[in-house]
């Protein structure tokens, strides 16, 4: 199932959302990163939604992904989050 969604794409363009899917390092299309964890796939990907200028970004993470969506939600939490518990778990 890698680089498609594998449901719903059919309803994607009526509910006025775009499908990008992101290779991780080194599989699919990507560059290898010998260095990689999951906070500079987080660095990589809001490199990607800045440039791209996207605004409001949903992320859905399944099988070995999961991982990489649970890592941008806890940057979203701790970056954009007016919590009393706001915290950078990366320090």
């Amino acid at each position: 199932m890698s680089g498609t969604l594998g449901f719903g794409v059919n309803c994607l363009a009526k509910l006025g959302l775009k499908l990008i899917v992101i290779d991780r390092p080194g599989l699919g299309l990507s560059d290898p990163h010998p260095n990689k964890t999951f906070y500079s796939w987080v660095d990589d990907t809001q490199e990607l939604i800045e440039a791209n200028d996207l605004h409001n970004v949903l992320v859905i993470g399944f099988s070995q992904g999961a991982l990489f969506g649970f890592a941008l939600a806890e940057y979203s939490f701790t970056h954009h989050s007016n919590s009393p518990h706001q915290k950078d778990f990366r320090q």
